[in-house]
Parts: structure tokens; sequence; C-alpha cells
């Protein structure tokens, strides 16, 4: 199976919900250099997010890789980042990202190998999914297919990898 990772960011329901700039959450989130990045941008609010939905992906990969359950996000840590890629490195372990991102939300989408964004193919959103210890699959042609879900707010995406 081969993993993939997704995180979407109802942009307007995070202005609201989080904020970002309180006294020491960055310093909870984020590691120096990511802290860096985005002092260094224009927009600093977007970056975040984008930053933040980047490891949430990855995240999705790890845990459908075995990994365990737990909120360890400074474990995870983007390495570049610009608005539509990136890399995201946890242990000796790199990903790519690929970010869409509009007006009302942002969208990243994780894998292991670059050349499989081209394969990337967005599932109906009431897809029936299996799971097994929380994650999702389906089962294409007898075989156990790797998908990633995320939903916030108003939007909500399924992807998965064909060939």
């Amino acid at each position: 199976m081969m993993p993939i990772g997704n995180d979407i960011v109802d942009l307007q329901l995070a202005k609201i919900e989080c904020n970002i700039f309180r006294k020491g959450y960055l310093e909870k989130v984020l590691t120096e250099n990511e802290q860096q990045m985005m002092q260094k941008t224009v927009d600093p609010y977007l970056c975040f997010w984008q930053m933040w939905s980047m490891k949430e992906a990855v995240y999705k990969i790890l845990r459908q890789k075995g990994e365990e359950r737990g909120f360890y996000p400074k474990k995870i840590e983007v390495t570049k980042l610009n608005q539509k890629a990136g890399q995201v490195c946890y242990g000796q372990q790199l990903f790519f990202t690929q970010t869409v991102v509009n007006s009302t939300y942002l969208e990243t989408i994780a894998l292991e190998e670059r050349r499989h964004f081209k394969h990337v193919f967005k599932l109906e959103n009431n897809t029936p999914l299996d799971k097994n210890q929380e994650v999702p699959f389906i089962i294409n042609h007898q075989t156990r297919q790797a998908v990633s879900k995320s939903h916030h707010g108003a939007f909500e995406s399924i992807v998965t990898l064909l060939k």
C-alpha cells in the first residue's frame, strides 16, 4: 500500500477558532526553523496554516505506516516551503507536499515520492471507507489501497493514489 496524507483547513473557521499568535503557542507546535520561516513571509498567518497542514498530512502517512497516535508536531518538521510545494522531515524520512490555497481553504497532499503526485485521485466525499486501527483504506480490485480523509469546517476531501 502506498501511503498518502492530506489535510484541509477552513481558513475562515481557523481564524475564529485558533489564535495562533497567543503566548507560547507557536513554540509548542513549530520548530525554531519553522518559526523563522514564518517570520520571513509576507503572510505569517497563511504560512502557519500551510505548515500545519503539511505536518498533518505527513502525520497521516506516518499513521498508515504504523506510527503511534499522538501529538508530536515538532518531530515533523517543514524543511522547504513555497506557495505550492514543500518538503517535510520526520527523523530520517523525507516527504513531499503540494498545497492548493484559495480565499476560503487550503489543502495539502503529502507523499513519500514526488513522482506519485500525478496519480493522486480525489474520491467523492460520500465514498465508504474501511478502517484498520482508525486508519482509512478502500478495497480496489481486491487490493487494500491507502486513502486519506480530511475535513474542517465547511470543507472535506478524500484522496488516494491510482495507477
